[in-house]
Protein backbone atom coordinates (compact mmCIF):
# COMPACT_ATOMS: atom_id res chain seq x y z
CA UNK A 1 0.00 0.00 0.00
CA UNK A 2 3.24 2.51 0.44
CA UNK A 3 4.04 1.78 -3.05
CA UNK A 4 0.75 3.18 -4.05
CA UNK A 5 0.09 6.13 -2.32
CA UNK A 6 3.87 7.31 -3.48
CA UNK A 7 2.79 7.03 -6.83
CA UNK A 8 -0.66 8.92 -6.03
CA UNK A 9 1.10 11.80 -4.35
CA UNK A 10 4.19 11.44 -6.92
CA UNK A 11 1.40 11.56 -9.91
CA UNK A 12 -0.43 14.80 -7.98
CA UNK A 13 3.13 16.04 -7.58
CA UNK A 14 3.48 15.95 -11.06
CA UNK A 15 0.67 17.43 -12.39
CA UNK A 16 0.78 20.39 -10.28
CA UNK A 17 4.43 21.05 -11.27
CA UNK A 18 4.23 20.28 -14.89
CA UNK A 19 1.50 23.50 -15.78
CA UNK A 20 3.30 25.75 -18.32
CA UNK A 21 3.00 28.78 -16.45
CA UNK A 22 5.73 26.89 -13.37
CA UNK A 23 8.14 25.28 -15.60
CA UNK A 24 7.36 25.64 -19.24
CA UNK A 25 6.92 22.07 -20.21
CA UNK A 26 9.99 20.16 -18.58
CA UNK A 27 9.85 17.45 -15.94
CA UNK A 28 12.14 15.15 -13.93
CA UNK A 29 10.32 12.48 -11.97
CA UNK A 30 13.20 10.27 -10.28
CA UNK A 31 12.38 6.29 -9.82
CA UNK A 32 15.67 5.09 -7.85
CA UNK A 33 16.39 1.34 -7.96
CA UNK A 34 17.03 1.06 -4.57
CA UNK A 35 15.94 -1.30 -1.38
CA UNK A 36 12.42 0.30 -1.23
CA UNK A 37 11.46 -0.08 -4.83
CA UNK A 38 13.04 -3.90 -4.51
CA UNK A 39 10.50 -4.11 -1.44
CA UNK A 40 7.20 -2.77 -3.60
CA UNK A 41 8.27 -5.32 -6.44
CA UNK A 42 8.57 -4.84 -10.05
CA UNK A 43 4.41 -4.82 -10.35
CA UNK A 44 4.46 -2.30 -8.14
CA UNK A 45 6.48 0.07 -9.88
CA UNK A 46 5.59 -0.78 -13.25
CA UNK A 47 2.31 0.70 -12.47
CA UNK A 48 3.89 3.54 -10.55
CA UNK A 49 5.57 4.36 -13.78
CA UNK A 50 2.48 4.03 -15.94
CA UNK A 51 0.52 6.47 -13.75
CA UNK A 52 3.08 8.79 -13.73
CA UNK A 53 3.38 8.31 -17.82
CA UNK A 54 -0.41 8.51 -17.94
CA UNK A 55 -0.26 12.07 -15.93
CA UNK A 56 2.41 13.72 -18.25
CA UNK A 57 0.38 12.57 -21.29
CA UNK A 58 -2.46 14.83 -19.58
CA UNK A 59 -0.21 17.44 -20.46
CA UNK A 60 0.54 19.62 -23.86
CA UNK A 61 4.22 18.37 -24.22
CA UNK A 62 5.70 14.99 -25.48
CA UNK A 63 6.86 12.21 -22.94
CA UNK A 64 10.01 10.94 -22.37
CA UNK A 65 10.93 8.43 -19.56
CA UNK A 66 14.34 7.51 -18.74
CA UNK A 67 15.75 4.59 -17.81
CA UNK A 68 17.73 4.16 -14.71
CA UNK A 69 21.64 3.86 -15.24
CA UNK A 70 23.89 0.74 -14.21
CA UNK A 71 24.43 0.53 -10.49
CA UNK A 72 28.28 0.10 -10.19
CA UNK A 73 30.79 -1.06 -13.07
CA UNK A 74 30.60 -4.57 -12.25
CA UNK A 75 28.06 -5.34 -15.17
CA UNK A 76 27.69 -8.92 -14.14
CA UNK A 77 26.41 -8.17 -10.43
CA UNK A 78 23.32 -9.05 -9.19
CA UNK A 79 22.42 -4.84 -8.53
CA UNK A 80 22.80 -4.69 -12.62
CA UNK A 81 20.49 -7.49 -13.34
CA UNK A 82 17.91 -5.72 -11.33
CA UNK A 83 18.80 -2.43 -12.93
CA UNK A 84 18.55 -4.18 -16.65
CA UNK A 85 15.17 -5.33 -15.43
CA UNK A 86 13.82 -2.37 -14.09
CA UNK A 87 15.10 -0.42 -17.55
CA UNK A 88 13.15 -3.09 -19.49
CA UNK A 89 9.91 -2.41 -17.54
CA UNK A 90 10.89 1.18 -18.47
CA UNK A 91 11.16 0.35 -21.95
CA UNK A 92 7.81 -1.36 -22.18
CA UNK A 93 5.84 1.30 -19.99
CA UNK A 94 6.86 3.63 -22.83
CA UNK A 95 6.54 1.67 -25.65
CA UNK A 96 2.89 0.66 -24.27
CA UNK A 97 2.02 4.27 -23.40
CA UNK A 98 3.44 6.01 -26.34
CA UNK A 99 6.01 7.86 -24.75
CA UNK A 100 10.14 8.23 -25.83
CA UNK A 101 12.38 5.73 -23.60
CA UNK A 102 16.02 7.34 -23.24
CA UNK A 103 18.27 4.03 -22.95
CA UNK A 104 20.61 5.47 -19.99
CA UNK A 105 20.86 2.01 -18.57
CA UNK A 106 21.92 0.81 -22.01
CA UNK A 107 24.36 3.45 -22.79
CA UNK A 108 25.91 3.41 -19.30
CA UNK A 109 26.49 -0.24 -19.89
CA UNK A 110 28.15 0.50 -22.80
CA UNK A 111 30.31 2.99 -21.68
CA UNK A 112 31.33 0.82 -18.61
CA UNK A 113 32.32 -1.87 -21.66
CA UNK A 114 34.16 0.26 -23.74
CA UNK A 115 36.10 2.20 -21.35
CA UNK A 116 35.80 1.05 -18.06
CA UNK A 117 38.01 -1.06 -15.72
CA UNK A 118 37.39 -4.67 -15.46
CA UNK A 119 36.48 -6.43 -13.38
CA UNK A 120 34.26 -2.87 -12.42
CA UNK A 121 33.92 -1.80 -8.80
CA UNK A 122 30.90 -3.44 -6.97
CA UNK A 123 27.60 -1.62 -6.15
CA UNK A 124 27.39 -0.47 -2.64
CA UNK A 125 24.26 -0.14 -0.86
CA UNK A 126 23.08 2.27 1.69
CA UNK A 127 23.86 5.70 1.89
CA UNK A 128 27.59 5.84 3.78
CA UNK A 129 29.49 5.66 0.95
CA UNK A 130 27.31 8.65 -0.56
CA UNK A 131 27.83 10.32 2.16
CA UNK A 132 31.45 10.12 2.23
CA UNK A 133 31.28 11.59 -1.21
CA UNK A 134 29.16 13.95 -0.45
CA UNK A 135 31.81 15.22 2.79
CA UNK A 136 34.59 15.23 0.20
CA UNK A 137 33.09 17.48 -1.93
CA UNK A 138 31.38 20.19 0.76
CA UNK A 139 33.70 19.63 3.21
CA UNK A 140 37.14 18.86 1.28
CA UNK A 141 35.94 21.17 -1.76
CA UNK A 142 37.02 17.70 -4.15
CA UNK A 143 35.11 17.72 -7.62
CA UNK A 144 32.93 14.87 -8.05
CA UNK A 145 34.63 13.98 -10.85
CA UNK A 146 38.10 13.90 -8.47
CA UNK A 147 36.20 12.11 -6.12
CA UNK A 148 35.10 9.46 -8.97
CA UNK A 149 38.91 8.61 -9.95
CA UNK A 150 40.20 8.27 -6.26
CA UNK A 151 37.67 5.60 -6.24
CA UNK A 152 38.55 4.32 -9.80
CA UNK A 153 34.93 4.85 -10.53
CA UNK A 154 34.33 5.94 -14.64
CA UNK A 155 30.67 7.22 -14.60
CA UNK A 156 29.82 7.62 -10.84
CA UNK A 157 30.61 8.74 -7.64
CA UNK A 158 29.50 6.44 -5.52
CA UNK A 159 28.43 3.78 -7.12
CA UNK A 160 24.97 5.34 -8.09
CA UNK A 161 25.05 8.93 -8.51
CA UNK A 162 26.44 10.13 -11.94
CA UNK A 163 29.52 12.42 -12.27
CA UNK A 164 30.52 14.96 -14.90
CA UNK A 165 30.71 11.74 -17.70
CA UNK A 166 27.98 10.10 -16.62
CA UNK A 167 25.70 13.05 -16.16
CA UNK A 168 27.00 13.89 -19.92
CA UNK A 169 24.82 10.61 -21.10
CA UNK A 170 21.40 12.19 -19.52
CA UNK A 171 22.60 14.97 -21.15
CA UNK A 172 22.64 14.00 -24.49
CA UNK A 173 19.48 11.81 -24.57
CA UNK A 174 17.79 14.30 -22.92
CA UNK A 175 19.02 16.83 -25.48
CA UNK A 176 17.91 15.12 -28.76
CA UNK A 177 14.52 14.18 -26.74
CA UNK A 178 14.26 17.82 -26.14
CA UNK A 179 15.11 19.10 -29.68
CA UNK A 180 12.85 16.43 -31.30
CA UNK A 181 15.55 13.74 -32.44
CA UNK A 182 13.80 10.60 -31.39
CA UNK A 183 16.68 8.29 -33.31
CA UNK A 184 18.53 8.84 -29.51
CA UNK A 185 15.72 7.01 -28.30
CA UNK A 186 14.55 3.45 -28.22
CA UNK A 187 10.78 4.15 -28.59
CA UNK A 188 9.96 6.93 -30.40
CA UNK A 189 6.58 8.77 -30.06
CA UNK A 190 3.97 7.79 -32.60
Amino acid sequence: MVGRRAVEVGQERLLEACSEEQIGGCVDVGFGVDAAQVAFGTEVVGEGLVHLVRAGAELPHPVAVLSPPALGEDLDSPANSLAGGFAAITREVASAEGATYLPLFERTVDTLRQKGTRPGAAYRSGAVYAERAAMRHVVLRQSFDAISRSRRLLLTTDTVHLNSQGAAIVAELTEAFARGDRRSATVALP
